[in-house]
């Protein structure tokens, strides 16, 4: 802690020198200095201790991580919920992106504050309100559809939420992304006697 309190006095007074507009410096070091001490200040310590055992350096924790199946099963399912939320979300939100910059629709606005909300609602309310419709005593699955079996717990149900919730991330960026395209490339290819399916691809 001593080293990055000396590299942000360090900057703070390269700031105060050399810059010209220092409270933008500032407020820059100020958020820099956040990020570093609550981010990545414990992240290095967490890997750090990893190494250390019985106050040595040893590799005795990462040779019980590797070898244990119950930690090796615990990553593989964590690889396989992130390349499932990750497809999916790009998916949703390509399309919802699409529609938005590439077509006529109505209520534009609407639909994307709709796809947004999610990233402004607190996390653990998404999961609340899945656990709430679709759980094992949920609205809709025992009260409307009466089902006795069903569980929205594990893979599919973590699945859902995190594409709910990761969605809109893929939404804006894509969204960006669509309306630097110039329609005039899109105007040219069809032009050219390319195919709507052509052009899109």
């Amino acid at each position: 802690l001593s080293i990055i309190a000396i590299f942000v006095f360090a900057l703070g007074f390269g700031i105060a020198t050399f810059s010209r507009d220092p409270p933008t410096g500032y407020a820059i070091l100020v958020l820099f200095s956040i990020v570093l001490v609550f981010v990545a200040y414990p992240l290095f310590e967490a890997v750090r201790l990893t190494f250390v055992h019985e106050g040595r350096f040893s590799l005795a924790i990462w040779k019980e991580i590797l070898t244990n199946r119950q930690y090796l099963s615990a990553l593989a399912g964590s690889i396989e919920l992130g390349v499932w939320t990750a497809t999916i979300s790009t998916i949703i939100g390509f399309l919802f992106a699409f529609f938005v910059s590439r077509t006529s629709m109505r209520g534009k606005k609407f639909v994307t504050g709709l796809a947004t909300l999610p990233v402004i609602s607190p996390p653990f309310s998404l999961t609340l309100s899945i656990i709430l419709l679709f759980g094992n005593n949920g609205l809709i699955t025992k009260g409307l559809l009466g089902l006795e079996n069903f569980s929205i717990y594990g893979l599919t149900g973590l699945t859902i939420v995190q594409t709910i919730s990761m969605f809109p991330i893929a939404f804006l960026t894509l969204a960006g992304v669509l309306d630097a395209i110039d329609s005039t490339l899109e105007d040219a290819s069809l032009d050219l006697n390319a195919s709507r399916w052509q052009t899109f691809m």
